[in-house]
């Protein structure tokens, strides 16, 4: 009987312990989640950036020429 008791309190202490874990499971994919979305969310604003100084680039190169033809006009 006393064998009975303590496998019954040691399947206690493990099904315990097995929902702690996946607890620490669950916790540790959100924490995994929150990184890939937050490092998401970082790339994309360096793609915007990039390509938003792509554009100004564009547009500085695109006004230098303008400005060179008006000056070969003047000549």
């Amino acid at each position: 009987m006393v064998n009975f008791t303590i496998s019954l309190l040691n399947v206690y202490k493990l099904s315990i312990l097995m929902q702690r874990l996946q607890v620490n499971r669950h916790q540790m994919f959100l924490g995994i989640s929150k990184q890939k979305l937050q490092k998401m969310v970082k790339n994309r604003l360096f793609i915007q950036k990039r390509m938003e100084m792509a554009f100004s680039m564009k547009n500085h190169v695109n006004q230098y020429q303008i400005n060179q033809r008006i000056m070969l006009r003047l000549e």
